[in-house]
């Protein structure tokens, strides 16, 4: 059975954190056992589905700061993620993380991820010792790739200084030559052109309002169609895609990854029923946005969240 859930444009902050913990105190199934709640220390939850071949939306801390490149040269781009210290990121998943794409190109899919350190910043990938593997340099800390055929591996990093690798957002965007860069924006996506310092605003699937506020772009042939996209870091912890075609940015759509961490943001707050009554556990979400979230299990896949 599938629901859908009208979106409403009014928030009211403090509602649906209400209702929810209300529902907390309710047992509402007998399996929640199915499900893993890690984490509701600091007024917010984040859920793992229990069953790890679980496909769904990529969740991972707030403001995330992306990179990524074909770190094991089978076409596709795998992903690097820093994710902020503030909100839903405290204690959870502050820091440098790396995720192999292991969809096929222009069905991408992320693991579940790897933990590589725990400083916050940006992330610049290059060959440090002409191996042929791309290495990883984060604030001070070179990772060097020891990857082998069958798996990809990073050696403890060691102390070290940029070796002059550029910044992932720059990029010639409007093909004159000289390197444009998209910037970290509110609710809009925003480049800086090489002709001048002034701001130029693009619109996304016709619109100028994006998905979620504080956005950090990430530009890179994420479909393999020979041509630039971009990837969207998040505050709530989702990277979606936002495909350029023929010159035109279409719709975000959100990044799916294996076994995915269940996030709604800041602040949000969780209970486990099942709303549609067909056997299986369903998650109600309430965030500090003013929103409640339905995510429904629908077989091994968790439905994008719809809000009410």
């Amino acid at each position: 059975m599938k629901i859908d859930v009208p979106i409403k444009t009014k928030p009211f902050l403090f509602a649906s954190k209400c209702i929810l913990l209300s529902l907390l105190l309710t047992n509402c199934s007998s399996e929640k056992d199915k499900w893993l709640s890690q984490d509701l220390s600091n007024g917010y939850g984040i859920l793992k589905v229990g069953n790890s071949e679980t496909t769904g939306r990529f969740g991972g801390g707030g403001w995330g700061r992306l990179n990524g490149a074909d770190f094991d040269k089978d076409g596709d781009i795998d992903i690097l993620a820093n994710f902020g210290r503030g909100g839903n990121a405290v204690g959870t998943f502050a820091g440098l993380y790396f995720y192999e794409n292991i969809g096929s190109p222009g069905n991408a899919l992320l693991s579940e991820g790897i933990k590589l350190g725990d400083k916050e910043g940006h992330s610049f990938v290059g060959d440090a010792n002409n191996d042929g593997l791309l290495d990883i340099f984060c604030e001070g800390e070179l990772f060097t790739n020891i990857s082998n055929q069958n798996n990809i591996t990073f050696d403890k990093p060691i102390p070290a200084k940029n070796p002059g690798w550029k910044p992932c957002g720059e990029t010639d965007w409007d093909g004159d030559g000289l390197a444009d860069r998209f910037i970290t924006s509110r609710w809009h996506l925003e480049m800086v052109t090489g002709k001048d310092t002034d701001t130029l605003r693009l619109p996304v699937g016709g619109k100028e309002i994006l998905e979620d506020i504080f956005i950090r772009p990430f530009v890179c042939d994420w479909d393999s169609d020979n041509d630039p996209d971009l990837l969207i870091g998040q505050e709530s912890g989702h990277i979606t895609f936002i495909e350029n075609e023929s010159g035109t940015l279409l719709q975000e759509r959100h990044i799916l990854q294996k076994n995915p961490n269940v996030k709604s943001g800041c602040a949000s707050v969780p209970a486990l029923c099942d709303w549609d009554n067909d056997g299986d556990i369903d998650i109600i979400v309430g965030t500090a946005a003013g929103f409640l979230e339905l995510y429904e299990n629908h077989e091994k896949k968790i439905q994008t969240g719809k809000k009410t």
